[in-house]
Order: structure tokens, then sequence, then C-alpha cells
């Protein structure tokens, strides 16, 4: 299934990055997944999100 949507996002800028040896149920308590998950989604947020809100704040 994550490869049908990253197929379909019509965005150029995406990448898929697979925690190796998690599931779904493993983002809840496994404290090693969810500190890769965010170690690479804090840097993305801040960099294309914060693109954007200065982008609605000058309008």
């Amino acid at each position: 299934m994550s490869d049908d949507l990253l197929a379909l996002a019509a965005s150029t800028d995406k990448t898929m990055h697979i925690l190796e040896g998690a599931n779904h149920m493993s983002l809840y308590d496994g404290n090693s997944y969810v500190e890769e998950a965010v170690s690479l989604l804090s840097p993305f947020s801040r960099e294309k999100l914060a693109g954007e809100a200065a982008r609605q704040a000058a309008e």
C-alpha cells in the first residue's frame, strides 16, 4: 500500500523510509522506532512547513 501511495503522490520531492522490524503498533511504544521516525520527520517538517508558514505570513 505504501508503494502505491508514493507512486500516486503528485510531488517529486518524496522519499520512503522503512523502519526495519517495525509495524504500526511499534510506533506507539517502540522508543527506538519512534526516535528513528522523528529523526527524519522533524527536519522534513521544519524545512517544508516553516517555508509554508513564512509564505502564508507574507500574504
